[in-house]
């Protein structure tokens, strides 16, 4: 990548870093749904903690400049973020289930749990930390 920039020029990239993803009251199911989007990812070569292997990657490259901005989002049952995921777990659970990645047992706790979290309005939600790397070709 660094021969293909002008000098001078910025490479960004946002990614996940899965870590810190939680709802509370903390639930089993919704663990075990996490553990399983996880396996997926790796199962598929993905790596879900690529962005914290990349602002040392950049360096060795020859970046400077390097930066790291951490964003997450957060909300309880009536927020965007909140309705997001549960429709993404509902809709992936099945396909993690189909692919041996998390039992139905799980998965039927997870989406009873989600039920409860759903009609909790103090249950909290927090993202995957999505993480932005910057670097600067040097001039």
């Amino acid at each position: 990548v660094l021969g293909t920039l002008r000098p001078g020029g910025a490479f960004v990239v946002q990614d996940y870093n899965h870590d810190g993803v939680a709802v509370f009251p903390r639930s089993e199911g919704f663990e075990a749904v996490v553990r399983a989007a996880r396996a997926f990812y790796a199962d598929a070569g993905g790596d879900a903690w690529v962005a914290t292997r990349l602002p040392a990657a950049l360096r060795r490259a020859g970046f400077v400049d390097v930066e790291v901005r951490p964003h997450v989002k957060a909300g309880g049952p009536g927020s965007g973020v909140f309705r997001w995921v549960g429709a993404f777990f509902r809709d992936f659970s099945e396909a993690f289930v189909a692919r041996g990645l998390m039992t139905a047992e799980e998965q039927a706790l997870f989406l009873s749990d989600w039920v409860a979290r759903e009609a909790d309005p103090d249950a909290l939600f927090f993202s995957p930390m999505v993480v932005e790397v910057s670097a600067r070709r040097p001039n």
